[in-house]
């Protein structure tokens, strides 16, 4: 680029330009490291003899081929700048003049240039490898200080890729050294060809393809990612005729009074460089000038076609996607203006799309049955789009374009969007055709009017398996959970309802949290991930559907104009899910079906198994094991007192009284301790421990007891689906805990229910039974483990606590005992000396708990019962708990050993030889 400057498109706010030919990981460099001096030593030894350029090419005159009618000039079209070429054709409006400069222009008075209607700068940081201009630093500063936009350009001698690099790190090196600030428009790759004693320029584009891709890749593997190429005509249809180099030519020099060059591969601002000979105050000489578009300019005709099923559609705006496309007056006929209006789910604001042999659609409003249509085929800025009768002519044809998140409407007619007048968002806003701008005023959102179910919730199953469904990470409430695949629990966080916004459009919220779906900090890139956070008026939010052929849905993100998606088609437990481009895979398709509230389900469910389990006292031990209950431990009354498995003991903690709730659900009350069987704090994980607690008609004491076809019952948590009592790890050992986990149909979730009295009633009965086996009277007993070993009171003592022991027979009354009976069958054992009774000390009832004697009181520690045995002796055993037992301590007969009592084991030690005295 000759003793120029180089100029690139105008723009006021930080470009991002990034490269889209990037392929590959870019590699390790051989010059990473090197440093200022070390560049500038190779500039004066390897590389020597690089010049510092003066003109742009060899022959810088105008080239052939053109026959203007004038020259181009600047001018203003609607108190906007403009540029207009020899021919009368507007190249660009907005417009933006900006120079580009080198040291060839010496010291520059910016302040004048600033003065002079520029736009912008672009500045020479240097050439080749290892050479700075000689005023980058000064011009740049004088930007920064003046607030003149500017961007900068590296004249290139790159021969391979290698040297391609070493430019590349050079750049960097130099932006490094004297910073970005202020820098908002490109940093330009010039690409010439230039002359250098002994190198020769690539003359092929598959050279020079691989010297720009090595330019873009280093720099941007040190941070600089909006990287443009800058050449002339001649060159550009010679040695870089590439699309991977044409796709990032946003600034092409041709000295005439028209641009001739087109570029199908860009897409973006471009500029013309259309003179080397301007003049602008504050510069010495002449210097280059260019002209460029805004930094919205785009050619909608690069873009990729979007091509949508025929049928109805709302078109809605992106710049508030309440509002749409309608014909107010669709009865008036032809030339009636198409304007935007508030959503109403009208006809008049429905379109059909028939789509055309070239791709473009004929777009016909329901209500009047005609079509959009440029009226008279004007193609201007604020050329009028009204309805008319269908007639075939290109006026009436129009393409749909895929945007970054949104798309546009390009008329058949050229390069002209469907517009919003003036981005007014109100009723009857005209809509016209507008030069592109990529302005929210020229993206739509295209919904169809798909039947969405706005009343119901609803569950979302992936299509890559159905066992996959929308979830909100571990139930949260809070803003920020991920949107992520989970196997179905049945749980409400895999419930979902639209609630509808505008036409078509609709915000996906989620049951139990309440908060709706939305793309993470409004991205609208692909890989943008989803979360839930509480309702906005965001687009980020803001939703609508597509059915596809296959009866799936796709659901496109208003913000985004992306679908909801699983990465790389993973759909496993965790995976977050983002948006994507559509693709028309698995990974964006999902199978839609109503499914009630957990709570509705639970409710119905216990209504359901309402009479499985009728009200009583039962028994409850695992179908593992035998006589493996579920009981509380240590028979405490505490409050969180743990439930456990433990061996039939016959006492009342083993005891569930069962009752039912108006709705069917089921509550287990401890017999022995009146507290409820409770989940710990509610909480619904598998192995949430299962304690008891007071009472409290919450759902972590209410339950459902479904019978099953063998007999045994799963008692399912009311607090979500699908939870059930649990013995850990299928084990029946005394001790193992009781807790919930989901249903897996295991025996460790299968429970034996077997009705039980409470032991009072059962020891009553037991008393009533056998009331008449040992006749009221006075009796010797002995041990059936030895003749003459009598149950007497230690020394006969008459005091209260006096032990109870095995003494060999001396004919004494405090070896004497009277039985007499109470009216539910209880016997008291009374000493014929000291007229004490036998005693429980305490009213314990653990094992070894010991025997004595103690004034009557008629308390259960001195109330027994006799049961006769097939043998002749007798069974003496305590009212205080079931199958607790007299007992003669380590089966001693010895005198003195002790008397207690322990439970039944049916040995000699617990058999009693009763002897009548009168």
């Amino acid at each position: 680029m000759g003793r120029r400057g180089k100029t690139t498109v105008l723009c006021f706010t930080v470009l991002i330009s990034v490269a889209v030919f990037l392929m590959g990981v870019c590699c390790a460099y051989a010059d990473e490291g090197l440093s200022y001096e070390d560049f500038k030593e190779l500039a004066a030894t390897e590389y020597a003899g690089q010049q510092d350029p003066q003109h742009m090419w060899s022959s810088p005159s105008a080239e052939a081929g053109v026959s203007p009618r004038s020259s181009a000039y600047w001018t203003t079209i609607n108190g906007t700048k403009a540029f207009i070429d020899g021919r009368g054709n507007t190249y660009a409006s907005p417009a933006l003049k900006v120079v580009d400069v080198s040291s060839w222009q010496g010291d520059i008075d910016w302040q004048s240039v600033k003065s002079a209607d520029v736009d912008g700068a672009i500045v020479r940081l240097g050439y080749g490898v290892g050479n700075e201009d000689a005023w980058y630093r000064q011009n740049i500063s004088e930007c920064r200080r003046l607030g003149i936009p500017y961007g900068v350009y590296l004249y290139s001698y790159a021969y391979d890729v290698e040297f391609a690099k070493r430019e590349a790190e050079w750049t960097a090196t130099l932006l490094d050294r004297y910073g970005t600030a202020g820098m908002e428009l490109p940093i330009y790759y010039d690409l010439e060809q230039w002359s250098w004693t002994g190198h020769t320029p690539p003359t092929d584009s598959a050279t020079y393809s691989a010297i720009v891709r090595a330019y873009v890749e280093t720099l941007a593997s040190r941070g600089y990612t909006n990287v443009k190429v800058y050449s002339y005509t001649s060159y550009l249809n010679g040695p870089l005729n590439s699309p991977s180099i044409w796709e990032i030519t946003g600034w092409v020099a041709q000295y005439n009074s028209v641009l001739t060059f087109s570029n199908p591969y860009y897409s973006g601002q471009y500029g013309w460089q259309y003179t080397s000979s301007g003049s602008v105050s504050g510069i010495s000489g002449q210097v280059d000038l260019s002209a460029f578009s805004t930094s919205d300019y785009v050619d909608l005709r690069n873009l990729d076609l979007v091509t949508i099923p025929d049928g109805s559609y709302y078109i809605n705006s992106k710049l508030n996607d309440s509002y749409g496309l309608s014909i107010i007056s669709p009865e008036s006929g032809d030339g009636e203006p198409t304007v935007l209006h508030s959503a109403g789910e009208e006809s008049s604001q429905l379109f059909k799309f028939t789509r055309q042999e070239d791709g473009s659609y004929i777009i016909e409003n329901e209500a009047s049955g005609k079509v959009l249509d440029v009226y008279s085929s004007i193609t201007e800025n604020n050329a009028k789009v009204n309805q008319w009768t269908y007639n075939g002519s290109d006026a009436q044809k129009w393409f749909i374009r895929q945007g970054d998140d949104g798309v546009f409407l390009q008329s058949a007619l050229g390069n002209w969007a469907l517009d919003v007048n003036a981005s007014a968002v109100a009723n009857g806003t005209k809509i016209t055709l507008y030069t592109p701008n990529r302005s929210n005023a020229q993206k739509f959102v295209i919904c169809s009017n798909y039947e969405v179910p706005t009343d119901t919730t609803l569950r979302f199953r992936s299509s890559l398996n159905e066992e996959m469904v929308m979830d909100i990470y571990s139930a949260s409430m809070a803003d920020g959970a991920k949107v992520q695949l989970y196997h179905d629990n049945g749980s409400d966080a895999q419930l979902f309802t639209f609630e509808s916004v505008a036409n078509g459009i609709y915000r996906l919220v989620n049951y139990h949290s309440d908060k709706a779906v939305e793309v993470c900090q409004s991205k609208h890139t692909d890989g943008s991930k989803l979360q839930q956070a509480a309702r906005s008026d965001n687009q980020s939010q803001h939703w609508y559907v597509v059915g596809n052929e296959d009866g799936t849905l796709s659901i496109f993100g208003v913000g985004s104009a992306k679908c909801i998606d699983v990465p790389e088609s993973n759909a496993e437990d965790f995976t977050q899910l983002q948006v994507w481009s559509s693709n028309g895979t698995g990974a964006q398709r999902w199978v839609v079906e109503q499914g009630a509230p957990q709570r509705q389900r639970l409710d119905e469910r216990a209504a359901e198994h309402a009479g499985d389990l009728p009200d009583g006292v039962y028994r409850i031990s695992s179908s593992l094991g035998e006589g493996a209950l579920v009981s509380v431990a240590g028979g405490s009354g505490a409050d969180f007192a743990n439930v456990e498995i433990r061996g039939d003991s016959g006492a009342d903690y083993q005891l569930w009284s069962v009752s039912h709730d108006e709705q069917g659900y089921v509550t287990f009350t401890n017999a022995a301790t009146g507290k409820a069987l409770d989940v710990y704090a509610s909480k619904t994980s598998d192995g949430s421990n299962v304690d008891q607690y007071e009472p409290n008609g919450s759902y972590a004491q209410r339950w459902i007891a479904v019978a099953q076809d063998d007999g045994t019952y799963a008692i399912e948590s009311s607090l979500a689906w699908g939870l059930c009592l649990d013995a850990y790890a299928s084990s029946t050992a005394d001790g193992n805990n009781v807790q919930v986990w989901s249903s897996n149909g295991t025996g460790a979730q299968r429970w034996v229910v077997e009705q039980g009295a409470p032991q009072r009633q059962r020891l009553d009965e037991r008393a009533a039974e056998h009331a008449g086996d040992l006749p009221d009277g006075v009796y010797r007993i002995s041990s059936s483990l030895g003749e003459g070993a009598l149950v007497s009171v230690a020394g006969g003592s008459g005091a209260d606590f006096a032990n109870v022991e095995i003494r060999g027979d001396s004919g004494a009354d405090y070896q004497l005992w009277s039985v007499s009976h109470d009216e539910q069958g209880y016997v008291t054992f009374t000493n014929a000396a000291t007229g004490k009774a036998l005693d429980v000390y305490a009213s314990k009832t653990s094992d070894g708990s010991n025997v004595d004697q103690y004034e009557p009181n008629g308390s259960y520690a001195q109330r027994w019962i006799a049961v006769a045995q097939d043998d002749g002796t007798y069974a003496i055993e305590s009212s205080l708990a079931w199958g607790l037992c007299l007992d003669a301590y380590a089966s001693s007969t010895a005198d003195g050993n002790n008397v207690q009592v322990w439970s039944s084991n049916g040995t000699g030690a617990q058999r009693w030889v009763v002897d009548v005295v009168r």
